[in-house]
């Protein structure tokens, strides 16, 4: 295998898209994505998604015109490109029947950038020379300084303004599990470093202190299933590969060393408490970098005196199995012993196993202070999971439509605290949003990436295998995120991992060459087009909604009414230019043109709160019509008990008011 990709090396090296260009354009688009993601509102992924796009379509159209290469993933992998696209399809046409079709098409966007990260993924997988370490090793550098960024905020807060608001670490993701992700993805790829016995010093050195680092940043992020993925990553890392000892004594170092720092540092109130002082954060944070320093200095001699006594007196493989067993012994032992002293404390397993699964189930909110970590609470998510069930039940073939499980949570939720956008769970969410089809195309797609990703790493040479195997390992550290996250609306966290699979299910097997077909090229490029459009759409309206706004406040009515008009043909899904457009018209006395604007945004979202709220407080405030300001402001209470119509003394109560007081009435009353 290793013989024709050298093959098809030469060519490659000659063509005018050499390597080098195509490992740095992705190595550019992973930085922007990770550093610049923009958490997980969709109109950040206007610029960055149509940017990966056009890359994609810009391999893809040089492949049909002959200039690359094509890569060649086995039949598996074939089979994870066409689920893909079929589920993303499907997302797009849920929009014909979603609860909430802007958010359904802002899904289909995101599903078109994904796949064309898993295309790059795919090109750079078949066509750079030893893919899986040369991805590897760059992924490594970008999470390293992910991390690093993420831990000097707490350093220097002024890099980290929001920490002064909530202390947990999520820059710059702007979420904190989000980055535990990352960090669980950056210990795969820190064991890889750290225990190959072929690697330079230098480089396991630094294996190690990426470990530390990144179990200070879960850590500090007061991530649960952050610490339990890595936990996973590290077992398997150990089931699949010979090197057990070095990896545990990497692992032990970085747990150790990290756990202390953390354990130190949440009981610093500027690293760890909420709504401290700046000039707290800048005490505390300057003694955190200090001992952050230390400690990674502490690691490295540690790392670099074991690599010299084990250059100078090599242990013998029996030597070597017997410490594995005592280590893995010892870890057993402790972990019984804990589980020991809880059960005791708890009256015995049942009762401990009992308060858990109550725990567990509760409607409970969990803190976000550093006790959350011991906390088994789902944190609402138990009755999230049961409210996508519900709404599967309830549309069992289509759904409800991709993204719009906040509307089916809000009539359900039963305290104000409960706020959520998606159920925390991606295979339930899918199920209840895209109903039985969605939910077998996207399983499908994540089944036959496994087998692929499974096939790659039995094909693939000894040298590469490792590698690929920790890029793996970070693709598994997304899928058991999926199941207690949503992690699929961060462009940060799923962009990367697409890629990933892309490229182990494109190693090892060489591209091949194709005929030129031109029609096929032009017409990848126009579909690009159309994707980038559909991108690019919300964002400008977005902004023509932003500059209607600012005409308002500066009095210009028919500038005002013009860029909202404009934001509304820019994205027609959208409910909040709609709003916004027939407010203006409402104040600037054009009743009737109001009203049929507000009737096309409770046809368009007939199940949104908000599309009701603001036709009854319309009918309430500008039209005078209390009965129909009582339906509209009462409907919206029904489809969200603790939205905006829920405050006492509020619009529905004034409204319920004015009705009384009318009663036997059903038209107009006098404003004011």
């Amino acid at each position: 295998m290793r013989a024709a990709a050298e093959v098809a090396a030469p060519r490659l090296r000659s063509l005018p898209v050499t390597t080098g260009v195509l490992g740095g354009g992705v190595a550019a688009l992973l930085f922007w994505t990770l550093f610049f993601g923009g958490g997980s509102r969709d109109l950040s992924l206007a610029w960055l998604g149509t940017a990966v796009v056009l890359a994609a379509t810009a391999l893809l159209a040089a492949a049909l015109l002959g200039v690359l290469p094509w890569p060649e993933p086995d039949r598996t992998g074939l089979a994870f490109l066409a689920l893909a696209g079929l589920f993303v399809l499907w997302n797009g046409a849920s929009i014909s029947w979603s609860l909430d079709p802007d958010r359904s098409w802002a899904y289909t966007n995101r599903g078109l950038v994904y796949l064309a990260f898993a295309c790059l993924g795919l090109f750079v997988g078949a066509l750079v020379p030893r893919a899986p370490r040369t991805v590897a090793t760059g992924l490594a550098v970008l999470l390293a300084g992910v991390v690093g960024w993420a831990l000097l905020g707490k350093v220097v807060p002024s890099l980290f303004p929001d920490g002064g608001r909530l202390a947990r670490l999520r820059s710059p993701i702007d979420y904190w599990n989000a980055l535990a992700l990352l960090a669980d993805m950056a210990v795969a790829l820190g064991l890889w470093l750290a225990a190959r016995r072929e690697h330079r010093h230098a480089v396991r050195i630094a294996g190690v202190v990426l470990l530390y680092a990144a179990v200070v940043s879960i850590l500090l992020a007061y991530s649960r299933a952050g610490v339990l993925v890595a936990i996973a990553v590290g077992a398997a890392w150990l089931a699949l590969q010979p090197e057990k000892l070095e990896s545990l004594v990497a692992c032990g170092l970085a747990a150790g060393a990290g756990g202390a720092l953390a354990a130190w540092a949440v009981t610093r109130p500027g690293i760890a408490h909420d709504a401290q002082p700046y000039s707290t954060r800048v005490h505390d944070g300057a003694v955190f970098g200090a001992i952050f320093v230390v400690g990674a200095v502490i690691v490295a001699f540690a790392a670099a005196a074991l690599l010299r006594a084990d250059a100078e007196s090599p242990l013998t493989p029996k030597q070597r199995g017997e410490y594995v067993r005592i280590s893995l012994i010892g870890v057993a032992v402790l972990a019984v012993l804990l589980f020991a002293g809880s059960t005791i404390k708890a009256g015995g397993p049942g009762g401990w196993l009992q308060d858990r699964a109550h725990e567990f189930t509760s409607q409970a909110n969990v803190s976000e202070g550093p006790q959350r970590v011991t906390s088994f609470s789902s944190n609402h998510r138990w009755a999230w999971w049961k409210e996508s069930w519900s709404s599967f039940l309830d549309h069992p073939l289509d759904g409800t439509g991709a993204g719009s499980f906040v509307l089916v949570h809000r009539p359900r939720r039963s305290t104000s605290l409960d706020v959520t956008t998606e159920p925390h769970n991606v295979p339930l969410q899918f199920l209840g949003e895209t109903g039985i089809v969605g939910f077998l195309l996207f399983v499908g797609a994540a089944v036959a990436a496994a087998l692929g990703m499974r096939a790659t790493l039995r094909r693939l040479e000894d040298d590469e295998r490792p590698a690929a195997l920790a890029l793996a390992l970070g693709v598994l550290a997304y899928a058991l995120w999926a199941i207690v996250d949503f992690d699929w609306d961060f462009v940060a966290v799923t962009g990367p991992a697409f890629f990933l699979v892309g490229v182990v299910l494109a190693a090892g097997r060489p591209p091949r060459g194709a005929d030129r077909r031109t029609l096929w090229a032009a017409g990848s490029v126009l579909v690009a087009l159309a994707a980038a459009l559909s991108l690019l759409s919300p964002w400008f309206s977005e902004k023509r909604l932003e500059a209607s706004l600012v005409d308002v406040q500066r009095g210009n009515v028919s500038a005002a009414l013009a860029a909202a008009h404009e934001s509304h043909s820019y994205d027609p899904l959208a409910l909040e230019p709609l709003l916004v457009w027939a407010g203006i018209e409402g104040s600037a006395g054009n009743l009737s043109g109001a009203k049929r604007l507000y009737d096309k945004a409770v046809r368009l979202k007939p199940k949104d709160a908000e599309a009701w709220y603001e036709y009854g407080v319309f009918e309430l405030k500008v039209d005078c019509f209390p009965l129909r300001a009582y339906q509209y402001l009462n409907r919206s209470y029904t489809l969200d008990p603790f939205g905006p119509t829920s405050r006492p003394g509020g619009p529905l109560d004034e409204a319920r008011r004015l009705v009384n007081k009318e009663a036997g009435k059903t038209g107009k009353v006098p404003c004011g």
